[in-house]
């Protein structure tokens, strides 16, 4: 699952996140995403549903 409050190098939620696999941060735990990512996905989040 993904989402605004994701992991800020794959977007997976914490709740369902463990360890992961990410080509630029390699294997890592859940990281806690800036203020700007949350904007930036809830933005995009925003402009796919006005579609």
């Amino acid at each position: 699952m993904t989402g605004p409050y994701g992991c800020a190098w794959c977007s997976v939620l914490r709740s369902h996140h463990g360890r992961r696999w990410h080509p630029t941060a390699g294997m890592h735990s859940w990281a806690e995403p800036s203020p700007q990512q949350i904007k930036d996905r809830m933005v995009a989040h925003r402009s796919r549903r006005a579609r």
